[in-house]
């Protein structure tokens, strides 16, 4: 399926909404968090490794993503009734991060993807810098 660029306040809702899931005395990491290691290239355990990061650490980087850090948005191409991703590229001990979050089940959060990006992306549509 197709990207798009999604509306600026859908995602500075998405923002608020994963920064308060993710800052709530009820968010357990364990239960509320999955970050997947299973893509055919390791890509996101390969990168967890090299910056010498946990769950705990990405959760932390998920907190900080701001308007200007998004790039596109993507249907899931697996199961087109669950919500959007949203992508976003961060920089992580000066080196870019490309990641692929949303929220699913109320309070449940899915990172699929957290590693060095491998393609160069355009321009960010929200950066104002």
């Amino acid at each position: 399926m197709d990207s798009y660029k999604a509306k600026r306040e859908v995602i500075e809702s998405f923002l608020d909404d994963l920064k308060r899931l993710l800052s709530s005395s009820e968010f357990d990491i364990d239960r509320d968090f999955r970050i997947t290691r299973s893509c055919p290239t390791e890509k996101n355990g390969q990168t967890l490794v090299a910056l010498d990061f946990n769950k705990e650490d990405v959760v932390e980087e998920l907190k900080k993503l701001t308007i200007s850090n998004y790039y596109q948005s993507l249907p899931d191409d697996k199961n087109p009734t669950m919500p959007d991703f949203h992508v976003f590229y961060i920089f992580v001990s000066e080196r870019e991060i490309y990641v692929k979050v949303r929220i699913q089940y109320v309070n449940n959060v899915l990172c699929v993807s957290f590693h060095f990006p491998m393609y160069s992306h355009g321009k960010m549509p929200y950066n104002n810098l």
